[in-house]
């Protein structure tokens, strides 16, 4: 009942510095946009509430207007913030404000949280002022009656009236009467316990953050990562210690956005060590992350769901005019089903671009500076994926990025895609804010039976095209699945080999424009004229586009060619067996010939020698 919430502030001991500052706290707490979102804030507003002297009931009855007040203004604390953080005469301000220790651990760069907190000060104040002369108000009015009115004495000497008032406005605290309530001073605004309580949460804080761990770190963790994510994040536990510079997750599981009752990435534990220096400025540096026991495609407990609004597939690029013999399509033109695969891509193509210093999001341009968007295109866009509360005004933290990763080990990775095949990933200059890292992002990818290989440079337009590679090989695929994956009976048995080697399009990360080869190996393709089983041929193709929707360009008679010229060479080759064969036979026959001549010779040679003997009387010494 209303009544009996008003009625201690009414009759109770309250000092009106007390229902200002109670005011004002509530106001700014209800204003907070997600207190999940923005641990730092309400981590600040919650030690102040310890601190201050504030009423406690008043805060909580304020908190839960202003909240209500917060969600249905959303969109003007917005406004309001953009105007603030983004002003001329301001943004210099929250640039130190968003890089100064403590300060930084705000999220004032959000624009519906600077908003926010300004139109919670504005209603805290108004709203106290209010409640301050009303209760003024009240105790005077009734200090009155209580020193100069019979009638008043003698109706509350009733006890039926001293029980309505008691059902109305509740039980009075204390004995003193209205006018000791309005002679008492200013009263002393700070609470002792509270700042007790304060202090030794900050000890506990820097020499033994085990003993906080729990469930705040991985909270603002789940809150943090869920954010970048898209979907839902689960974290198990998470330790910290400032003095090694060590931190550990245990039980990580991020949903897939495409397939909720999946996880997109499970690990049994991280393991990181870096500095912790930057803690107080919201930044982390970790010097090397190792990931154990990971998977992808697990199956949840229980389906995630998405936070913020998914992004769209990337648009095929428009068919050029193709020459003769030539023709194009997509992913779709292709395969029989490819709804699965765009959607790996396309999650693929996320996070490279989130990771690539021309990420848009994190690039360090200021306010309407992005080419191709104008900024309010580009915060309307914001808006809608991630909602008004975790927009952040971009360009603003300019020294160093809030978080960055010199280098990621995950070891014994498990993809269904490749049959359980362990995969290992190796990962250097992972960053939030790739555009505040000197050194471009790479990540290599290689499974332990050799299937596949990758590696990919992250630089971005502005870096060299080494720092921008793009290699792919898989090799070894099943002919057999990779025809089912095109439908019908085009390909059938054998293996093949398939290989991407280049740069990213123009420095853009995630979209190429570079030749394609596939390698049939014993491999039954079924062409016009019927199925022809090939030992080895390569195929080119021509990938143009967004890695998750490309155009596929490809020479129409280039398999007929492949499949001609290969069977010329078995004729050429078998031509020349034949040659060959020819050729020692009659090198055969004229040594026989030879070696019969040369025996004649011999026999000719004996029976002249006996004739001559006979011509010049050599005979038998019998005859002489």
């Amino acid at each position: 009942m209303l009544s009996r919430t008003l009625g201690p502030l009414l009759r109770g001991s309250a000092q009106p510095v007390q229902l200002l500052m109670a005011c004002v706290l509530g106001a700014l707490i209800g204003f907070v946009p997600g207190a999940a979102d923005h641990p730092g804030l309400l981590a600040a507003l919650v030690a102040l509430l310890l601190v201050l002297n504030a009423n406690l009931g008043v805060v909580l009855l304020v908190a839960g207007v202003a909240k209500l007040a917060c969600l249905a203004l959303m969109s003007v604390s917005f406004s309001l913030g953009r105007v603030l953080v983004d002003g001329e005469a301001t943004r210099a301000f929250f640039a130190w404000a968003v890089e100064a220790p403590v300060l930084a651990l705000l999220d004032l760069d959000v624009y519906a949280v600077t908003g926010g907190l300004v139109l919670g000060l504005l209603v805290g104040v108004v709203g106290g002022v209010v409640l301050v002369t009303t209760v003024g108000g009240f105790r005077r009015k009734f200090a009155g009656l209580e020193t100069g009115s019979d009638k008043y004495q003698a109706l509350l000497s009733k006890g039926w009236v001293r029980l309505l008032m008691w059902l109305l406005l509740g039980k009075r605290k204390g004995k003193s009467s209205y006018g000791d309530l309005l002679e008492r001073g200013f009263g002393n605004p700070i609470r002792v316990l509270g700042v007790v309580l304060v202090a030794l949460g900050f000890a506990a804080a820097w020499f033994s953050p085990s003993l906080l761990g729990g469930a705040m770190l991985a909270s603002a963790a789940r809150s943090g990562l869920e954010g970048v994510h898209g979907a839902t994040v689960d974290v198990g536990s998470v330790s910290i210690d400032l003095a090694e510079g060590r931190l550990v997750i245990d039980g990580l599981a991020m949903a897939d956005p495409e397939h909720l009752e999946q996880d997109l990435f499970r690990a049994t534990r991280l393991e990181a060590d870096g500095s912790m220096a930057d803690l107080l400025r919201g930044r982390l540096a970790l010097d090397l992350l190792v990931i154990s026991d990971a998977a992808q495609g697990a199956v949840r407990s229980s389906p995630g769901v998405l936070v913020g609004q998914a992004r769209s597939p990337s648009p095929a690029p428009p068919a050029a005019d193709e020459a003769p013999g030539f023709s194009s399509g997509t992913l779709s033109s292709y395969l029989d089903d490819s709804q699965q695969l765009e959607q790996r891509l396309r999650q693929a193509r996320e996070w490279l671009e989130k990771l690539s210093a021309d990420d848009e999001e994190d690039d360090e341009r200021g306010p309407g500076d992005e080419p191709g968007l104008t900024l309010e295109q580009r915060l309307r866009r914001e808006v809608e994926r991630l909602g008004y509360g975790r927009v952040r005004s971009p360009g603003l933290r300019s020294s160093a990025p809030a978080l960055l990763i010199r280098k990621l080990e995950v070891h014994g990775m498990a993809i269904p895609a490749l049959d359980g095949e362990l995969l290992d990933l190796d990962g250097s200059q992972l960053s939030s804010d790739p555009a505040l890292v000197p050194e471009p992002a790479r990540i290599s990818l290689v499974s332990r039976q050799g299937t596949l290989r990758m590696e990919l440079g992250l630089g971005g337009p502005d870096a060299r095209v080494e720092d921008n590679l793009v290699r792919v090989a898989l090799h070894g695929l099943s002919g057999d699945t990779v025809g089912a994956m095109l439908g019908g009976d085009k390909l059938s048995g054998g293996t093949l080999d398939v290989d991407l080697d280049g740069a990213w399009a123009d420095g853009q990360v995630g979209r190429l424009d570079l030749p394609l080869n596939v390698t049939l190996r014993d491999v039954l393709v079924d062409i016009v004229g019927g199925p022809r089983r090939v030992s080895e041929l390569v195929l080119p193709f021509q990938l143009s586009g967004a890695i998750d929707n490309p155009r596929i360009r490809f020479e129409d008679d280039a398999l007929k060619d492949a499949i001609k010229a290969q069977a010329m060479a078995v004729v050429d080759q078998k031509q020349a067996e034949l040659e060959a064969k020819a050729d020692e036979k009659k090198a055969e026959l004229e040594r026989q010939a030879d070696k019969q001549r040369a025996e004649l010779e011999q026999k000719g040679a004996k029976q002249l020698g006996g004739a001559l003997g006979g011509l010049f009387g050599g005979g038998d010494d019998d005859d002489g």
